[in-house]
């Protein structure tokens, strides 16, 4: 991998919205509703920031029906791997993130099917 290559890569992390979409999405996979909810920002800007984490092969996506459920990918090379882990490791201790985490929780409590996994450090994939 060029420094070129890697430094595209590391871009996606350059974002508050974005840290906290991958913050949320190690979680579990939800829909884009339920994510802009979860951050508390608009629709518009929480698609924005997935497709741009698509095109960085960070995000997964998938039809169910009528709606879309996006996912954290899975490590493409060592360097996604190791960047996932240092950046999940580091987002226990954004505020925002933790706020993120205790509404996904709340939801989850609510009723909710899906169940939220949080490791003790790093992002999953």
């Amino acid at each position: 991998m060029t420094a070129r290559q890697a430094a595209f890569f590391l871009r996606a992390f350059g974002d508050a919205t974005r840290l906290r979409i991958v913050a949320a999405l190690s979680r579990r996979p939800m829909g884009l509703g339920e994510l802009a909810k979860a951050l508390k920002c608009p629709i518009q800007r929480a698609f924005r920031h997935l497709r741009y984490l698509h095109s960085r092969r960070l995000v997964e996506s998938k039809r169910a029906g009528n709606s879309v459920v996006y996912r954290l990918a899975k490590a493409q090379h060592r360097l996604h791997r190791l960047a996932l882990g240092a950046v999940g490791s580091c987002l226990a201790e954004v505020d925002e993130v933790q706020q993120d985490s205790l509404r996904l929780g709340r939801e989850a409590a609510g009723g909710s099917r899906a169940k939220g996994k949080r490791g003790g450090g790093g992002l999953t994939v």
